[in-house]
């Protein structure tokens, strides 16, 4: 009886990690979603998406950062997830300009 449960949880759960891991078919449905590194660290939320990459801005931080979209592990309909970590994220990030014009 343990075994068929135990099958029948393990089915189960493979059906709903499918579901929720969809391919990122539509680029814009991901925009303003929830961005989480393989660490499971907040990155922030995709602010926009181009060719061949997404921009994720951090609002507290007030960083962003301009990622490959193959970076891109997965999405579940409300986040999306990263292949690299927080610490990775740092090669991403884009530098702000320095106005020099202004005193």
């Amino acid at each position: 009886m343990y075994r068929k449960h135990s099958l029948i949880y393990h089915v189960m759960y493979i059906v709903l990690i499918t579901k929720m891991s969809e391919p990122v078919l539509d680029w814009n449905k991901i925009v303003h979603m929830n961005v989480l590194t393989s660490d499971k660290q907040n990155a922030g939320n995709v602010i926009a998406t181009a060719n061949d990459k997404i921009t994720v801005g951090s609002e507290g931080e007030k960083r962003q950062y301009e990622l490959p979209k193959n970076n891109i592990e997965r999405f579940s309909g409300s986040e999306v997830f990263l292949k690299i970590s927080h610490a990775e994220l740092a090669n991403y990030e884009l530098k702000k300009e320095v106005d020099l014009g202004k005193s």
